[in-house]
């Protein structure tokens, strides 16, 4: 007697593997399964070392270190009044302008569209406080490339569907997501929170985009938020935590981890009063030591810039220091600054630039 099948199939799409469920075996089962090992066989998630990708990108950089690249999703988190809406509206005019905000620098996305969806906050307050923020911070009184929505009145099940659907008409290259426990039923619904890191990482790939997800600390503790927070720790290119000292006001932006980088400076930065927002104060590095700038590895590229030339354009000064440190041209631009700054090079009369030399220099 032939045996019951109980066979289901998919289509497969790039990131949907073909199934096959068989309980017992028919010839017309094998046939189906051998087609599904043809397609498993040949799809691109295999990877092998023929496999080739485009080279990474940065895309969120701390103190010249790119701590996370185009294509993968980050996490910031901390408790409430921590600081995270000010990172998160300096990485984004980081990104309108190419500019280096409070200490963050988002390189090679200038000119993008970035997306900020803000889940928890009243309307004018989103305008008010991220809209109209990142623009002053940006130098603008608008950015036509700058996306800003606000989805606190959608249901749980209306959140993925509109998110989709705004990042398929926007085609972001940044973007942040204020507030990701919203789009599950709770921080704890392990299954929601697989389907909603797998549907961020997918929208990632697709739109080449850094994904920066939004997620509240647990209370007087660093450890992960529910599932969700474990999800991403598990799946995410990087988590940073915002803290606040509340005696000093301080506040620091530090890594929890970074898959893609090593020792990272923290940021830290205070609230002005006068100018009505934060400001950088300084990097220090894990053990809280003061630093302005990574000056024993400034000297290390200067030194190897002019082993084999004694005289750059700003061009060719900036593409060899991206050659040398394997950033972008916008970050390789902020270096070559740096260096002029700290008078490791300096700038000749003819508008090139020579390495700088006096009886102070220390090399």
């Amino acid at each position: 007697m032939e045996k019951k099948t109980d066979v289901t199939t998919h289509k497969v799409t790039k990131f949907e593997v073909k199934t096959e469920t068989l309980n017992g075996y028919t010839d017309a089962a094998k046939e189906r399964l051998q087609g599904a090992e043809a397609v498993i066989l040949n799809m691109p998630e295999r990877i092998t070392s023929a496999t080739i990708f485009a080279p990474k990108t940065p895309a969120l950089e701390i103190n010249g270190v790119p701590v996370a690249h185009l294509g993968n999703i980050i996490g910031i988190t901390g408790q409430m009044k921590s600081g995270k809406t000010a990172v998160n509206v300096a990485m984004a005019a980081a990104a309108i302008t190419g500019a280096e905000v409070l200490g963050l620098a988002v390189p090679d996305v200038k000119g993008l569209n970035v997306l900020y969806i803000d889940t928890e906050q009243a309307g004018h307050d989103t305008q008010n406080n991220i809209y109209n923020r990142i623009c002053r911070l940006a130098g603008v009184t608008d950015a036509p490339n700058l996306y800003t929505y606000n989805l606190r009145g959608y249901s749980l099940g209306e959140m993925i569907p509109v998110t989709a659907a705004i990042f398929d008409q926007v085609k972001p290259a940044f973007v942040v997501i204020d507030g990701a426990a919203d789009y599950v039923l709770s921080v704890n619904d392990d299954i929601g929170a697989r389907n909603l890191i797998a549907h961020f990482l997918q929208a990632a790939e697709v739109h080449n985009a850094l994904i920066v997800l939004v997620l509240h600390d647990n209370h007087n503790t660093e450890k992960s938020r529910g599932h969700l927070g474990s999800e991403l720790d598990r799946k995410a290119e990087a988590v940073l935590i915002t803290q606040k000292d509340n005696d000093t006001g301080t506040f620091t932006l530090r890594g929890k981890f970074y898959r893609s980088a090593g020792n990272v400076d923290q940021v830290q930065y205070s609230y002005n009063t006068d100018a009505g927002w934060f400001e950088f104060l300084q990097y220090t590095n894990p053990n809280g030591a003061k630093i302005d700038k990574r000056k024993d590895d400034a000297i290390r590229v200067v030194n190897e810039l002019y082993k084999t030339a004694g005289i750059y354009t700003h061009s060719a000064l900036c593409q060899r220091v991206s050659e040398i440190e394997g950033i972008g041209h916008e970050a390789a631009r902020k270096r070559v600054a740096g260096y002029v700054k700290m008078k490791l090079i300096s700038k000749s009369l003819d508008g090139q630039y020579v390495q700088y030399f006096d009886e102070n220099a220390p090399f």
